[in-house]
């Protein structure tokens, strides 16, 4: 009589479960953090391009208007809006608005008035950030009443004439949370054609770079790891 041949299968025993979740859970603490980074950092370069392409559309609206157009931070709706600036007068021909300033006279209409032309809101994972040492807005042009060193930073402003120029040179800066060594800034840096030009610090030479900037050895553009040693 023949005798039967049994196979076993063997199973996992629970050291080994407990090993390969230990392993798992390891690699989602490094991948994790990591992921996240990309996906803030994605999210800082998409709303600084749309930045970029705003603040043009803006000088692009004030030749069209004829008017100069002005591009303002409303830090209270996390947003950035472009209006058309319209000179209000009297009947003696003498102005009764503020230059510069959103004061659309009441029982006027576009295109008779100030108006909003458009405007770009922050999105959640991206917030007004700069390094040490740097505004948040950098240079523009001061509407307030007072000193440009006392205004708020809604009341410094990018301004574009009907003939393209821009009223002065200036940078909207913006990081993530949690991104404390990653900056971006749509700058205006030519007054005469009002180019803007999306950049981010670079902290090893402390200095803002384009993209196509030439740096010797190493990218233009660096993503810093928030715990590394670098920077």
């Amino acid at each position: 009589m023949k005798k039967r041949n049994s196979s076993h299968r063997r199973g996992f025993t629970l050291i080994e479960v407990l090993v390969v979740m230990v392993i798992l859970g390891v690699l989602m603490l490094i991948g994790l953090p990591i992921l996240r980074s990309f996906l803030l950092r994605s999210q800082m370069v998409a709303f600084g391009t749309q930045l970029q392409s705003t603040i043009q559309r803006a000088r692009s609206e004030a030749v069209k208007q004829g008017f100069p157009v002005v591009v303002q931070l409303q830090p209270d709706d996390n947003r950035i809006r472009a209006y058309v600036d319209i000179p209000a007068f009297d009947g003696t021909g003498a102005r009764t608005d503020t230059p510069l300033t959103f004061e659309p006279e009441v029982g006027l209409l576009a295109p008779e008035t100030d108006r909003i032309l458009f405007e770009v809101r922050f999105p959640n994972a991206v917030i007004l950030g700069s390094p040490v040492g740097e505004d948040l807005i950098d240079g523009m042009t001061n509407i307030s009443a007072g000193p440009p060193e006392t205004a708020d930073v809604s009341e410094r402003v990018l301004v574009f004439n009907p003939n393209g120029s821009a009223g002065a040179l200036g940078a909207f800066r913006f990081a993530a949370p949690g991104e404390s060594k990653n900056y971006l800034e749509a700058e205006v840096e030519f007054v005469s054609t009002g180019k803007t030009t999306l950049k981010k610090w670079d902290c090893n030479d402390s200095v803002w770079r384009s993209r196509n900037d030439a740096v010797s050895g190493r990218p233009a553009w660096e993503w810093y790891q928030k715990f590394s040693g670098s920077c």
